[in-house]
């Protein structure tokens, strides 16, 4: 069994709107956050070594907790895949469970 990695994704802002449109409707879509290196130079790092894996992302200033997601590469693109699906926002933080 594979252990999931934990990763702070440093770039609030991307992952504010990633999530807003990810989860508006308290839906779960099969839209990719797709990274690039100018975006989070430590995160791409890390997760540029992985596909098909599962991850944690954290960031403390928008979700109190990790968002589970998958990751993989597609044309040398990397595509991040939210497979949390519980979640509560509250004052623009999202908490999963």
């Amino acid at each position: 069994m594979k252990s999931e990695v934990k990763i702070e994704l440093d770039n609030s802002k991307l992952i504010r709107l990633f999530l807003g449109k990810v989860y508006k409707n308290k839906g779960l879509n099969k839209i990719p956050l797709i990274i690039k290196k100018s975006d989070d130079p430590l995160f791409y790092s890390v997760v540029d070594e992985m596909d098909n894996d599962i991850i944690r992302i954290l960031n403390k200033d928008v979700i109190d907790g990790f968002l589970r997601a998958l990751v993989q590469k597609q044309n040398k693109e990397i595509r991040i895949y939210p497979i949390s699906t519980n979640f509560i926002e509250e004052d623009g933080r999202y908490n999963f469970y």
